[in-house]
């Protein structure tokens, strides 16, 4: 009887104590959902992502929160980067201007707000901003990396070697200080250079662009005849025409002339325009006697590139072998002229290097560049002219020029390809 009447009184207490269970369950995980997504969880995981260049992730961490109030400067940061990383420099420095008013958070916003001078084509800002985070923060890495390639874009290698070796040091898994240092000391020192891009992808194996960095490898394994090692780093790349002509350059350096007459053929077929590729082929040609393909090999590469000496004097050794000697004059004539304003451009590069400062020089090695038909190496030239100089009109129209004429190629190349237009208006970066 007592059981009969404890019963109902149990089972009332069971369900009092589930339900009880149930809400406190609740109430643990609502607890556990607003510590993840409070204001303040959320702000230390954007800056986390910001920290780390995770663009996707500050995206979402910054999905509604709040814009105001203790919170206001650091929406100016978060939307400031995402502006920059969506290709409008302009937009994320208004914000950044606001976010540097926070002295928490001023060393990041100029940081950031370099970049966006830098993209905008104002180099001589970009330098000044860097330069004063480096004096207020001297272990910002992100600074001595941004000044390293601000150095770089100068044509001061020395000077942005040391602000790279400053930023390794300072981040030893960041792969892009010796990704830089490679870049500058292929042509100078290929030996050195080789060390920095064993160890940018030893810092990070699996960069995005881990295909350049290794044909930059190779390419400075080649200019040191270590054709073997050369070799052995391409074969980790994809096929391209660029590669097959790499490999087929380092077989005619091991005197493998039949392997590097076929690797020479594939590339070709790959892209006929390949002017490297015809003109290897062409001297294969020569040494064969078989003149009339070598002829048409060379004529076809001085079509593509009418200022490069080397096309000029195996044409000059082609038409002498056919008795056309009033062409081989001509050629010799060309290649005499370009021989002398490479060493000019030459001579004036090693001055750039040894004085950073020097602004006419700059200008004067652009101009060179262009009538070598160099337009990288002349946007370089003239884009660090007005980095020391923004006032420099001869500069900045040249500049222009380059800009213009690149773009019309682009609109022809997608005309012909029946693909759209190129977008309109950005200024293009380094680095």
């Amino acid at each position: 009887m007592l059981c009969q009447i404890m019963l109902p009184a149990i089972k009332t207490v069971g369900r009092r104590a589930a339900i009880l269970a149930l809400a406190l369950g609740l109430l643990a995980v609502w607890l556990a959902v607003m510590s993840v997504y409070r204001p303040a969880a959320c702000i230390g995981r954007a800056l986390a992502a910001l920290g780390a260049n995770d663009i996707e992730r500050l995206q979402y961490e910054t999905i509604g929160m709040p814009d105001s109030g203790e919170f206001q400067y650091l929406a100016n940061l978060f939307r400031g980067r995402l502006l920059l990383a969506g290709g409008h420099p302009d937009l994320a420095l208004d914000e950044l201007e606001i976010a540097l008013r926070d002295p928490d958070i001023r060393i990041r916003a100029m940081v950031l707000r370099g970049e966006c001078l830098y993209w905008m084509g104002r180099f001589s800002e970009a330098g000044k901003t860097w330069t004063q985070v480096v004096q207020l923060a001297p272990d910002n890495v992100d600074a001595h990396r941004w000044l390293g390639v601000a150095y770089y874009e100068l044509g001061a290698s020395r000077d942005a070697i040391y602000f790279l070796d400053k930023a390794a040091g300072m981040a030893p898994s960041d792969p892009r200080p010796h990704r830089t240092i490679g870049l500058i000391r292929r042509d100078e020192d290929p030996s050195d250079a080789i060390k920095a891009y064993q160890e940018s992808l030893r810092r990070q194996p699996d960069q995005s662009d881990r295909n350049q960095i290794l044909f930059e490898l190779a390419d400075a394994h080649h200019r040191l005849r270590q054709y073997p090692e050369a070799l052995a780093v391409l074969r980790e790349c994809p096929l391209s025409a660029d590669v097959l002509t790499l490999r087929a350059d380092c077989e005619m350096g091991l005197s493998h002339t039949d392997e590097a007459l076929a690797l020479l053929e594939q590339a070709l077929a790959a892209d006929p325009d390949q002017i490297t590729a015809l003109v290897l082929e062409a001297k294969i040609m020569i040494e064969r006697g078989k003149m009339p393909t070598a002829r048409r090999l060379l004529e076809h590469a001085a079509e593509l590139a009418p200022k490069d000496g080397e096309i000029r004097f195996q044409l000059a050794i082609v038409y002498r072998r056919l008795d056309e000697l009033d062409k081989a004059a001509e050629q010799r004539r060309l290649f005499d002229q370009l021989r002398t304003l490479r060493a000019d451009y030459d001579a004036l590069a090693e001055k750039a290097r040894s004085d950073p400062r020097d602004e006419p020089v700059r200008r004067s090695l652009g101009m060179l560049a262009i009538d070598l038909e160099m337009p990288a190496a002349a946007k370089t030239w003239l884009r660090s002219a007005l980095y020391l100089d923004p006032n420099d009109t001869a500069a900045m129209q040249a500049l222009l020029r380059l800009l213009a004429d690149e773009q019309r190629a682009l609109l022809q190349s997608k005309i012909h390809s029946g693909g759209p237009e190129p977008p309109q208006g950005r200024f293009p970066g380094g680095g």
